[in-house]
């Protein structure tokens, strides 16, 4: 199997590989299979999910950070999910959307927040036709999305945020090929690295945004109610007295 840092498929790693990733030697290590995606198409909640779990994962093996600086930082592991008991188990980094984010999260450590931005959706050929099946009258159709994420890196120093931005930014460039086959993408890319700023939610905080877009392609069929006629039979005789 490939390195890809999702798979959307229902094989299992090979044996040997699995060995390098024991389940529970990490507070988190390998991204469950993406069911969601496979079956239900591409949408802004299913890609926050996607990337969630692609940062997840790097930041849950020290082994795959590229800054030394981070090594040490991350040394404990990566995200903790927190607990029914509402005293959350601490890890060096937070990682999550946006929309479950508190800034009691991330006041004392280093957090990535992803955000999802504007989806545009564009028929091609004639409505979006791509293929009709004459014997069912099944109509096909096709379409591209065009979105974006951003995600934001924050930490209580300045030059740790731009450390942390940086290795965010390289993981999904030097990933881009393996995240758009794994999540049945047209095209993937980062577009941009921003620059250093103080988080509006604390004076304590800075934060640099890495922003990304992608290309996502919707499929859909159309089928009718009722079965077409497949002929029709009748005699002229029916319709002409002398013939």
């Amino acid at each position: 199997m490939s390195n890809n840092p999702l798979e959307c498929t229902t094989h299992r790693n090979p044996s040997e590989v699995q060995a390098l990733y024991p389940s529970d030697a990490l507070l988190q290590n390998r991204v469950p299979q993406l069911d969601a995606i496979c079956s239900a198409g591409p949408s802004p909640l299913l890609m926050s999910g996607a990337l969630r779990e692609i940062l997840v994962n790097h930041f849950s093996d020290v082994r795959n950070l590229s800054s030394p600086k981070l090594r040490k930082v991350f040394s404990a592991g990566g995200y903790v999910e927190e607990n029914s008991s509402g005293s959350p188990p601490y890890s060096p980094i937070f990682i999550d959307t946006l929309d479950r984010w508190k800034p009691t999260h991330s006041e004392d450590r280093p957090a990535i927040l992803l955000k999802e931005g504007d989806w545009t959706f564009q028929t091609l050929g004639t409505q979006g036709l791509a293929d009709t099946d004459l014997r069912t009258g099944t109509k096909s159709y096709i379409g591209l999305w065009a979105g974006s994420h951003v995600a934001f890196a924050l930490a209580t120093e300045s030059a740790l945020a731009k450390i942390l931005a940086t290795e965010v930014a390289k993981l999904l460039i030097w990933q881009a090929s393996a995240i758009a086959s794994s999540l049945q993408l047209l095209d993937f890319r980062v577009s941009k690295l921003g620059a250093t700023a103080r988080s509006r939610e604390s004076v304590t905080s800075y934060v640099v945004p890495i922003d990304m877009g992608y290309i996502a392609a919707e499929t859909w069929q159309v089928s009718e109610d009722a079965p077409r006629v497949k002929q029709i039979k009748f005699r002229l005789s029916s319709l002409l007295r002398d013939y």
